[in-house]
């Protein structure tokens, strides 16, 4: 998975640690299994990647994950998922938390 950074401000606003800190977050929360985590079993996705085609189960996946880098990672919101060719992910997240 790719943590892409949505162009403006946000890159004179944190610096090259914070990007890497959050892109480590969002990976993180991205690979866990839902209910893995001793002490945050809320913690993860209950959905895995998908590797076909389905739209739905794109979105179902995009939706949850959208949900959990928000309630974990405060610094972030995301503002895309984007699902290529190859099965990778890529999520654009705008620095500053919740978005509008």
């Amino acid at each position: 998975m790719e943590v892409v950074y949505d162009r403006g401000y946000m890159r004179e606003a944190m610096s090259e640690a914070e990007q890497k800190s959050i892109s480590s977050c969002v990976n993180t929360i991205a690979s866990t299994a839902y209910g893995t985590v001793p002490y945050a079993r809320e913690m993860g996705l209950k959905q895995i990647l998908p590797r076909n085609n389905s739209e739905m189960a794109k979105n179902e996946y995009a939706t949850e994950l959208v949900d959990a880098v928000e309630s974990w990672e405060e610094r972030v919101g995301v503002k895309e998922v984007i699902f290529e060719e190859n099965c990778e992910v890529k999520v654009v997240v705008e620095y500053g938390g919740q978005l509008d």
